[in-house]
């Protein structure tokens, strides 16, 4: 059995001290850039940028907080991916470019939904009597199925995990974490000190300022009456 080998020519660019690996010297391998000089990676970060955008108006039609970035981004690119684009010729779609037949669409949902998950008898706490589903909110998709999708479970762990599954039902017109802060902002209300003042018509006030100077002008000619060796 024999093995052919490749001589890997190492040279120097203006493009970085560092050198650039290559198969042959004429050849182009990887070319590490110095920081700041995204501008010489345009295809990767144009790509950066439109997912960034993607999952940024994600995270805000969900109003879900900053720590999701990371689902969103991963949403982003699953949604990219099954998007036409102007790129590939007859406006297909990078899944159909690679895979040559059109990717499903009717199991996508709205990111940061509200989902209802069923919970099996043999998980569920108490019982008979017990919760039967819990309130989850909808992250992303499982690649290779239609039929499963990512949730993170609020009701999981201490602070919540995220979890796949498909027993499931989904309310694509709220928004699972907008509910969560509602809820909490009835259980536990913290009002402003300064609503809670009545607002005192300007006209009252003046009114209320003159009744205060009369009752004082005459509470002191009643402690201080005039003498008629005074007068």
């Amino acid at each position: 059995m024999s093995h052919s080998r490749s001589t890997v020519h190492v040279t120097r660019t203006l493009d970085t001290p560092l050198g650039v690996a290559s198969a042959a010297p004429a050849a182009a391998g990887i070319l590490p850039l110095h920081p700041y000089t995204q501008h010489k990676n345009g295809t990767a970060e144009r790509m950066i940028r439109t997912l960034n955008t993607k999952a940024r108006s994600m995270m805000w039609d969900a109003n879900v907080p900053i720590k999701f970035w990371p689902e969103a981004i991963r949403t982003a690119c699953y949604l990219h991916c099954r998007s036409p684009t102007s790129s590939l010729s007859g406006n297909r779609s990078p899944y159909e470019a690679l895979y040559g037949t059109a990717p499903q669409i009717e199991h996508l949902r709205r990111f940061g939904c509200r989902v209802n998950k069923h919970i099996l008898p043999a998980q569920r706490t108490e019982k008979k009597f017990g919760n039967r589903s819990s309130v989850c909110m909808m992250l992303g998709y499982v690649h290779n199925t239609t039929k499963v999708w990512r949730f993170w479970d609020f009701n999981s762990g201490r602070i919540g995990r995220a979890i796949e599954c498909s027993s499931v039902v989904f309310e694509e017109k709220e928004n699972a974490h907008s509910n969560e802060q509602k809820l909490e902002a009835i259980v536990f209300p913290n009002p402003d000190p300064d609503e809670l003042q009545e607002e005192i018509p300007k006209n009252e006030m003046d009114e209320m300022d003159e009744a205060n100077d009369t009752s004082g002008q005459e509470f002191s000619k009643s402690r201080n009456p005039i003498s008629p060796l005074n007068k």
